[in-house]
Formats: structure tokens, sequence, C-alpha cells
């Protein structure tokens, strides 16, 4: 995913993501989605917050909160460092302020916390929690 970042033109990065995003798409119509989808349905049928974007904002929050609850094994923990690191090269924070602001988003938590997806995730959050995760991903 760098290296494509850093070559858009590469076509064969690009089938690879193609072929990244479907396996994706499949395991997620088996399983279906947790809590940064969760988050994001709202936030895009309210906001027209881009898809990408709305489920992505959060995640770096979402992996603190697993991170703090030591609830990974160290490999999945380098894993999800490596995520967050990569989504730190995009500006996620000021792109998601030019839909909404915290207020907004926080006025949706309830609207957000979908049982059947906080089933998905590896912590059984409250509602208090989730709108920590939306603090925390707009504050830093």
């Amino acid at each position: 995913c760098r290296a494509l970042l850093d070559d858009l033109d590469n076509l064969k990065l690009r089938k690879e993501m193609q072929i990244a995003s479907m396996l994706a798409g499949m395991a997620i119509s088996q399983t279906r989605t947790a809590i940064a989808h969760s988050i994001s349905y709202p936030l895009t049928y309210t906001y027209n917050v881009p898809h990408g974007l709305a489920s992505s904002f959060t995640l770096e929050a979402i992996t603190l909160k697993l991170k703090e609850e030591k609830v990974l094994d160290k490999e999945e923990q380098k894993i999800l460092d490596e995520v967050v690191n990569l989504l730190q090269r995009f500006p996620l924070k000021k792109m998601i302020k030019k839909y909404l602001n915290l207020t907004q988003a926080t006025d949706l938590v309830s609207e957000m916390y979908h049982p059947e997806r906080m089933k998905n995730f590896l912590l059984k959050l409250t509602e208090l929690e989730l709108k920590q995760i939306l603090i925390s991903s707009f504050n830093g």
C-alpha cells in the first residue's frame, strides 16, 4: 500500500490493491462490518462524508483504544502500528472537518452505536466510549 502511494501510476500495484479491495468486500459480506463502519454510515448519509474518509478517520483512535485495553498480542499490535503510521500520512482530521464538526459528529453517537456491528469489535464499548473515540479523532 505504501508503495502504491508513492507510485500511483503503477498498474501492477493498482491491480493488487483492487484484488485486496475485492477480497475485503467478500469478507465483509460474510462477517458484517465493525466499529469504524458503524461510525461511518451516519456521517455519510447525514453529511455526505465520503465512505473512505468516514470509515478511516477514527481508526487511529480505535487502535489506541485496543492498545490501552491490551487485547492484542505483539504481532497484532505491530501490524496495527503500521496501519496507524500509514494513516498518519493523510490529513484525515483536517479532511473530516470540511464536512462536519465534533458536535455534529457526537450528536450522531446513538445512530453510530449499532449493536450488530459493535458485536464484531474486540471490545464491548459503551456509547460514552464511542463518543470519546470521536473526540480523540477530531482533536488528536
